[in-house]
């Protein structure tokens, strides 16, 4: 508040939020917002200035004649001209497409170099545990048993037998037990065949 008995308000303008003023003319203590002067700051930034003090011009690039541009901030009221862009014109468009390529051509290379970067992981993990595990004979990944099919034997000798119309027969042994067989007739027994002794 300020003037004769302090009942004038200071200006809604005065910079700050309490918006403080000399209590004889009313003159803000801190300065103008943006965009305004004067002593009360009740003027808006005038000749193409704008902002703090209206110390800035507006962009030469600015659309029309005269170059306005927003008092408080600086964006051109009509556009830009002269092939640029931006919110104060002050970017050529050729700048502005190089920039974007060049982000993308970075964004691209980031995007290859993490998937192979990823790649090389999983490789890495899946692996080690082929070269760390040990192997047994046949080559193969053991934990202590043999996880490979037993395998079937074949044996032929002669099975000539007191009747005399045998000829040759064969043995097949897997897991302990032996099967006998030949053209004319079948023949098992687990104790016989496993210790190779036949009974006539």
């Amino acid at each position: 508040m300020y003037g004769a008995d302090c009942k004038k308000p200071c200006s809604p303008l005065c910079k700050g939020a309490v918006k403080a003023c000399d209590f004889v003319n009313g003159s803000c203590v801190f300065g103008c917002e943006d965009g305004y002067q004067g002593v009360l700051c009740d003027a808006a930034c005038a000749n193409n200035t704008y902002g703090a003090n209206c110390s800035s011009k507006c962009s030469p690039n600015c659309r029309g004649r005269d170059k306005l541009c927003d008092h408080t901030n600086g964006l051109c009221l009509f556009g830009c001209e002269n092939g640029n862009e931006g919110p104060l014109c002050n970017v050529s468009k050729a700048e502005a497409y190089n920039a974007i390529d060049q982000k993308g051509h970075v964004s691209t290379l980031a995007a290859i170099l993490s998937s192979l970067a990823f790649a090389g992981v999983v490789l890495t993990v899946c692996l080690i545990p082929a070269f760390l595990l040990p192997k047994d004979e046949v080559g193969t990944t053991t934990t202590g048993e043999n996880t490979q099919a037993p395998q079937m034997e074949q044996k032929e000798f002669p099975t000539q037998m007191s009747s005399g119309h045998y000829t040759f027969g064969e043995v097949y042994s897997m897991n302990e037990l032996s099967y006998y067989y030949d053209d004319d007739a079948s023949y098992y027994d687990d104790t016989a065949v496993q210790s190779n002794e036949f009974i006539y």
